[in-house]
Order: C-alpha cells, then sequence, then structure tokens
C-alpha cells in the first residue's frame, strides 16, 4: 500500500562569533631602511635589486639599508593568520623561491590579528591584491629586488575572514512509500526516485583559520502524531518493511569532510527538533569550495498510517576561529 507524498522542506543558515569590518586594513609595502621602517619588517636585502635576502630578524651589516617594510601586519609568525612569503636557501646571504616550492629550509611569513594575509605571485604586475612587496627573478634560485626589479611579483592582500554557504534546493520529494520498496528523495520528481539519488547540494567555502563545522537540526518525517523512525547515530542499510529515515553524504573539492555516521555506504540520522548533529567539517580555512552531495532514503512498515509526511530540516555552517 502506498502512502500519500512525502516531503522535506529545507533551510540554512550560518553561524559565526566575529564582525566584518568593511574598512578593513589594506596591505600596504615598500622598500627602505630598517631605521625607517615605520611598520613590520619582512625580510631584509643586500641591495635594492640583483640581492640576496636574509630573514626579518638577521643583523648582518648592509642588509639594513633595504628592507620590505609593511604596514597593516601583526608581525612575522608562521602560526595563526599567517601567510607564506618566500622560501630562503639560508637565514642570510639567501637565494629565494615560492613559497609553494620545498627546495628551501627557511620560510619567510607574515601575520595579522583579526585579518587573513593573502600572498600570490604574478607576472608584470599585482593587479587585484593590495600591494607588491618584492620582485624575483624566477620560481626557485632567484635573487631578489625591489617591486619594479623583475618580471615576477610578490604580491599581496590583507581580507576579513568570511564565510559562504549555499543550498542548491529547498524542497524535495519522496512520493508515494510502500512496504515494499526503498524510496530516496528527488528535487525534480515529485514521486521521488527506486534508485540513489543525489536530493540536493549543500557548498561551503571559508578563509578562517579553523576552517568550519556543518549541522543538520529538523525531526523526522510526521505526518500529524505519525513518524517514520529516524535510523539514529549508526550508519545503516536500507531495509525495506521498516520505518526508516536518513541520509548520507559525499564530498568533492576544498578540505571539507563528511562526518561520521553520514560519511559510508550507508544512512543515518541523530537529529532532533531541538538538537543538531554535525554532517560535515573543515580543519582549517582553504578558501575552496567544498560541494557535498546529499541523499536521503524512507523506509515504511505495511502498518505505517497513511498521511502526508514532511520533514523541516535546517543546515547549519559554523565559521571555527
Amino acid at each position: 500500500m502506498l502512502k500519500q507524498i512525502n516531503k522535506i522542506l529545507l533551510g540554512i543558515v550560518l553561524l559565526g562569533s566575529w564582525t566584518i569590518n568593511p574598512a578593513y586594513s589594506a596591505l600596504s609595502c615598500s622598500i627602505t631602511t630598517a631605521v625607517g621602517c615605520t611598520g613590520t619588517v619582512v625580510l631584509r636585502m643586500s641591495s635594492a635589486t640583483n640581492a640576496h635576502a636574509e630573514i626579518s630578524s638577521g643583523t648582518t651589516p648592509g642588509y639594513s639599508n633595504n628592507v620590505i617594510c609593511c604596514t597593516g601586519l601583526s608581525g612575522v609568525s608562521c602560526t595563526g593568520y599567517t601567510a607564506n612569503v618566500l622560501k630562503l636557501s639560508s637565514t642570510t646571504n639567501a637565494h629565494v623561491e615560492v613559497a609553494t616550492n620545498n627546495n628551501y629550509p627557511n620560510t619567510s611569513c607574515i601575520s595579522a590579528g583579526g585579518e587573513v594575509p593573502i600572498i600570490s605571485y604574478q607576472d608584470n604586475n599585482c593587479t587585484g591584491y593590495d600591494t607588491t612587496l618584492a620582485s624575483i627573478s624566477s620560481t626557485t634560485n632567484a635573487t631578489i629586488g625591489g617591486g619594479s626589479s623583475y618580471t615576477k611579483k610578490v604580491c599581496g592582500s590583507l581580507v576579513p575572514p568570511s564565510i559562504t554557504f549555499s543550498i542548491s534546493t529547498t524542497t524535495l520529494f519522496f512520493g508515494g512509500l510502500s512496504s515494499f520498496v526503498t524510496r530516496y528523495a528527488s528535487w525534480d520528481n515529485i514521486d521521488g526516485s527506486a534508485t540513489e539519488v543525489e536530493a540536493h547540494s549543500l557548498s561551503v567555502k571559508t578563509n578562517t583559520l579553523n576552517g568550519y563545522t556543518v549541522n543538520v537540526q529538523g525531526d523526522t518525517l510526521k505526518s500529524v502524531a505519525n513518524i517514520i523512525d529516524a535510523i539514529g547515530n549508526t550508519n545503516t542499510v536500507p531495509v525495506v518493511g521498516t520505518n526508516q529515515f536518513g541520509l548520507r553524504m559525499t564530498a568533492s573539492g576544498g578540505v571539507g569532510a563528511v562526518s561520521s555516521p553520514y560519511s559510508a555506504a550507508g544512512f543515518a540520522y541523530n537529529a532532533t527538533a531541538s538538537s543538531s548533529s554535525q554532517v560535515a567539517s573543515a580543519s582549517t580555512g582553504d578558501n575552496a569550495t567544498t560541494t557535498y552531495s546529499v541523499r536521503y532514503v524512507a523506509n515504511v512498515l505495511g502498518i505505517t498510517a497513511t498521511g502526508a509526511y514532511t520533514a523541516n530540516l535546517v543546515y547549519i555552517a559554523t565559521a571555527n576561529f
């Protein structure tokens, strides 16, 4: 016997504990002397062009006459909200390479307090970035100079911490449920699907230091006083002829990952109207989008009452600072 149409209504919520100031500080860098630097010394150079480099805390005579001086930074720490500028072959009299290479042991970093530093390398100019820190002769085994010395530019910016969260659709359908057939939710077919399909997707990205978590909250499928039992906190294979409501997810792109028990081949659902369940997370903010494909399953007992069963689920993304 087919039960009446069953439907899931979805929502999203963004949560965080930060304030984004539209007038955030811009990064500004120039070549000056160590004595004349009113900001943070990022690197020291043996001359203004065709130079060797020295770490910011170095004391080699002559290197203090040409330093990369930047305002808007909190320091040169390599932890926290930080970006790698260049790698050095030694702490002084060094050749340099782009920080994405792994040939040299010493890393020059910049750090900021409430904002996120970004370093990139572009040819000819630093269009799209706050400032030019320096230029280098090649991507490795390079000499360094001021911004006009070489084609390869070392570019930098400061940006506010942010999180972006979206959902592909907000209404899903199971169709008529039966005790003889497992049903899966579909976004484009009111009759649902007899085979597992992607019901919708979630997309999340952040540049915050410690990534994000995504939770779901909401009751299982209900019709007045009648319910289809949620599977619970154990990943479970669908079983025809039982009361089951659950979801599972897969992830692609970025560093985000699906949380247990939603990451295996079976299904689970451990949230209620008053409690949430974590479905995904990222341990760090890579500012790359992770897309989560979400699938839903429903099974019913033969004695399950007919009715229009619905579930209202809210997905909550929280940035972790």
